[in-house]
């Protein structure tokens, strides 16, 4: 009798959920930080990934991602909708499909950012990656490499550190500073998939 109960109590609880991965993209994986901003990733096509943020205050913006990684769009949302005076867009020189990030490797690029309303204006890009090591966030456990990245524009310099995680497709923001301001953090404490 108590081995009959003990089955049934197991049939009962729910599997733990499995760690998204890049085929989850489909559906989405939403990953939370520590301050309950809300990321949320789906694919949509060519190789792009689109990043709805939700900041706690309820400021929403979006970002599409080339690779999962390299932002080439970017507006704020209202009512779930594009606002047409935020998007700003950057078009890499050169190839149109940009490389996926690899463990030690450096890629630059030259790029045009055109911001509504305004001429576009050059910007150089460097993306230094590192070595494969691991991240846990919340129960799951990926292979990931860290990268130190840099934008220079018009005298502004924004330095950025991005976690690329091969098994999700996805480089996740970590940090960023403008040069002479303090530096901001971003640390995900939650990932699964959107049901």
């Amino acid at each position: 009798m108590k081995t009959l109960t003990t089955l049934a109590l197991l049939a009962a609880t729910p599997a733990l959920a499995a760690c998204p991965t890049a085929d989850d993209l489909d559906y989405g994986i939403r990953m939370m930080e520590s301050d309950g901003t809300e990321n949320i990733f789906r694919a949509i096509g060519g190789g792009f990934v689109e990043n709805v943020i939700v900041l706690p205050d309820g400021v929403t913006f979006t970002n599409t991602l080339a690779q999962g990684t390299y932002v080439t769009r970017s507006a704020d949302l209202v009512d779930n909708a594009v606002d047409p005076e935020t998007v700003i867009v950057t078009r890499y020189a050169g190839s149109e499909i940009l490389p996926r990030p690899m463990p030690n490797t450096n890629f630059e690029f030259a790029t045009k950012v055109n911001n509504f309303g305004e001429a576009p204006f050059p910007e150089q890009q460097t993306h230094t990656w590192g070595p494969l090591t691991s991240v846990t966030i919340g129960s799951c456990t990926y292979d990931a490499m860290n990268s130190v990245s840099q934008y220079i524009s018009e005298g502004d310099v924004l330095t950025e550190t991005m976690q690329f995680i091969p098994a999700l497709n996805l480089a996740l923001l970590l940090n960023h500073r403008w040069e002479g301001d303090e530096l901001v953090e971003y640390i995900p404490v939650s990932i699964e998939t959107v049901q």
